[in-house]
């Protein structure tokens, strides 16, 4: 396991033998900070040549509009320029959490593949066998 990106907010994490990056969250990040972590998702698949991303969402908080745009018209059209394939999202456990990350990921139901899950051994397992 290696580690990519780590700061006071967020951890990024490439395991060679699944070949597959994984995120998370150490408290909810500000708008900048949620950037800065997205984008390094995004240099992360392009520095270890996956579009496997497990992506633990249990520490995002409710995303505000203006993210949930962002990460809708913007970040997700450039992890399909870098060859994203799946997508495996640890769903928080507050509801309306889960309902603003929903809505964002909405644009991207057409566009890629992703499940949402309740645990990171179900979503690891997930990524593994895709």
């Amino acid at each position: 396991m290696q580690v990519y990106f780590d700061t006071d907010y967020a951890v990024i994490t490439y395991d060679e033998n699944s070949g597959v990056l994984t995120g998370s969250l150490k408290t909810q990040p500000l708008s900048l900070q949620l950037r800065e972590y997205m984008y390094a998702f995004l240099s992360a698949m392009l520095h270890f040549k996956t579009g496997k991303l497990l992506m633990d969402t249990e520490r995002f908080g409710t995303l505000h509009p203006f993210d949930q745009k962002w990460i809708s018209a913007k970040w997700l059209s450039k992890t399909m320029k870098a060859g994203h394939s799946h997508a495996a999202i640890v769903l928080p456990d507050n509801a309306y959490a889960q309902m603003t990350l929903e809505a964002t990921m909405t644009s991207a139901v057409n566009e890629m593949t992703f499940s949402y899950f309740h645990s990171t051994e179900d979503a690891l397992a997930w990524l593994k066998a895709a």
